[in-house]
């Protein structure tokens, strides 16, 4: 493990997903492409570097793994212009978001934040990006939920690749 990635994850401050990005991945899930962009936030204190044991939140019964590229930011910006928005990118990573379905589908069908689907420990669009922040790009299609035992393995290929195990808490 590279110690410019423990130091990056030091100093991250956010975590910025963008939901239903992909089509598929929407498609699969039986949602529509949104019109403007779906955002939610992730703590920082959600990383953990490979070889950490994903632990599936108490009363969480459908647990689903997303692999995804991270955009990480390597400077201070707001409403970036498209034309500039190169200038903002450090650079790019391999990201596993974990998204507790069901207690997303609870909240969603409540109108309620699903928080406690996407910011559990281990797991407006114009707003301040600083450096280190990540955006996650979404997921393509290929979700599935996950148990205590399973191993979780994903990459890109020919740049890197990760493996965790899932536990219970």
């Amino acid at each position: 493990m590279s110690s410019n990635f423990v130091r990056f994850t030091q100093l991250g401050r956010k975590i910025v997903g963008v939901g239903r990005n992909y089509r598929d991945h929407a498609a699969e899930l039986g949602n529509a492409v949104p019109e403007k962009p779906l955002l939610f936030m992730k703590p920082p204190s959600a990383y953990i570097l490979e070889g950490t044991p994903i632990k599936i939140p108490k009363g969480c019964s459908t647990l689903h793994h997303e692999i995804e590229l991270g955009v990480v930011i390597s400077e201070r910006g707001t409403e970036v212009t498209e034309d500039k928005a190169m200038n903002h990118v450090a650079g790019y990573c391999l990201a596993l978001d974990m998204t507790a379905r069901d207690f997303q589908s609870v909240a969603k069908a409540k109108g309620l934040p699903w928080t406690m689907a996407k910011c559990f420990d281990t797991s407006c669009p114009y707003f301040t990006l600083e450096p280190n922040d990540v955006i996650l790009t979404g997921t393509p299609a290929g979700v599935g939920p996950v148990k205590s035992g399973d191993i979780i393995k994903g990459g890109i290929t020919g740049l890197t690749q990760f493996t965790f195990r899932v536990e219970a808490k």
